[in-house]
């Protein structure tokens, strides 16, 4: 049975998810979704309310596959989600980022929206969650219904960081309807980021493969870590 995975949309870049390039994708960020969301399940971004008060539906995917990185990476269905520093928006904005070293197995994390700060929470599960059934609204993000924000109670919109997936069968089925009688599958709008800045990466070189973190005086890490990026 179909679960639904939802969620608040802290960034919303064009990174994660990345909505280009005739699939959905989420393959950084929300480890514990990445892990768990199977076939056919649906994974929903809302907005902060820093852009709507009323929380608004920023995109939706029914997910088709789930691979690992490597497969990801290797599926030449998704060379142009790689990210590259010098290409346009979207292609600065790619998700395809992870692969193991061939030798001894750790992790190469080329140049993109995140980081070394990032790359322990990303390679934490190494899944990416693909679809092809999907409706992406970013900037021209949607009301959702009354009924789905109180349902004797249940508010299908998370209130706080992480994510909701367990709703009762009538609200989880309803609001699955609701989902596929959206507009035409695809791209509606740009990224709500875009206006303020793109995917710019947060380094111009692929980072070295995965080793022990070197031994350093303790400081306090600062309020935004630089150059990782929130998502």
């Amino acid at each position: 049975m179909s679960k639904i995975y939802t969620y608040i949309l802290r960034e919303d870049s064009g990174f994660a998810p990345n909505p280009f390039h005739g699939f959905c994708t989420l393959a950084t960020c929300k480890p514990q979704i990445r892990n768990k969301a199977n076939i056919d399940d649906w994974i929903v971004g809302f907005s902060s309310k820093t852009r709507y008060r009323d929380r608004r539906l920023v995109y939706a995917m029914r997910v088709t596959d789930v691979l690992d990185f490597d497969e990801y990476w290797t599926n030449g269905k998704f060379e142009d989600k790689k990210p590259d520093p010098n290409g346009s928006r979207n292609r600065q904005c790619g998700d395809n980022m992870y692969h193991r070293h061939p030798d001894n197995g750790s992790w190469i994390q080329e140049p993109g929206w995140h980081n070394e700060h990032d790359k322990e929470v990303d390679t934490r599960y190494p899944n990416a969650i693909i679809s092809e059934h999907f409706v992406y609204y970013g900037n021209k993000a949607v009301k959702v219904p009354r009924e789905f924000r109180d349902w004797n109670g249940i508010d299908v919109c998370p209130y706080a960081r992480g994510h909701r997936c367990n709703f009762p069968d009538d609200l989880r089925d309803e609001f699955i309807s609701w989902l596929e009688s959206q507009v035409d599958n695809g791209v509606h709008g740009e990224p709500l980021e875009w206006p303020r800045h793109g995917c710019s990466p947060s380094s111009q070189t692929p980072s070295k493969p995965s080793v022990p973190p070197k031994s350093s005086e303790p400081s306090k890490p600062p309020k935004s870590p630089k150059p990782g990026r929130s998502c």
